[in-house]
């Protein structure tokens, strides 16, 4: 939590806004380690910077609502601001959609960057929200600023191979 504060506070340095924060990406999570984040921002002057948890697959989004709906410290229930899952593939559980918070597919749409791809991300886009009530969808990756021969070269909207050479290639996808 110390960690993710530093990091706000360095941005806010060199004069970035942090106004959302993920808990921890595809990690475990316990209740302690959201308040424990959530007291880090405060503590640090970021009482505005807000969280989405728990940053999982869907499973363990429904059982973090299940989780805040059960927390025996009121403050736990107030400290998260959206629940976020990865790769929802348009379902959102019950108890998600019941949450007196938003759903938000936190980690999206690893496809490449063909016409294909650009349909993928159209429908996802749409059927987040149709089907799972999502109502924020976010790309990974917006950039692939990695070799060739890398893995999961070319899967994000734009792409340089060589980054430090200023080239890079536009997808498909962007203009979805």
């Amino acid at each position: 939590a110390k960690y993710h504060a530093a990091f706000v506070n360095a941005a806010a340095k060199k004069r970035l806004n942090v106004s959302w924060l993920g808990l921890w990406n595809e990690d475990s999570w316990t209740p302690a380690n959201a308040q424990a984040l959530r007291d880090a921002l405060d503590s640090s002057g970021y009482a505005t910077t807000r969280i989405s948890a728990p940053d999982q697959g869907l499973g363990g989004g429904a059982t973090f609502v299940q989780a805040l709906a059960n927390a025996s410290d009121p403050r736990l229930r107030t400290s998260i601001d959206a629940v976020s899952v990865h790769y929802p593939k348009t379902i959102s559980t019950e108890p998600m959609r019941s949450a007196p918070l938003p759903i938000w597919s936190s980690e999206d749409w690893s496809l490449d960057g063909s016409e294909g791809g650009a349909g993928c991300l159209a429908r996802s886009l749409n059927w987040n929200y149709v089907e799972g009530l999502y109502t924020s969808t976010i790309v990974w990756s917006l950039i692939t600023a990695i070799p060739k021969f890398a893995p999961f070269y070319g899967t994000g909207l734009l792409a340089a191979g060589e980054p430090w050479s200023g080239h890079f290639n536009q997808s498909a996808p962007i203009f979805v």
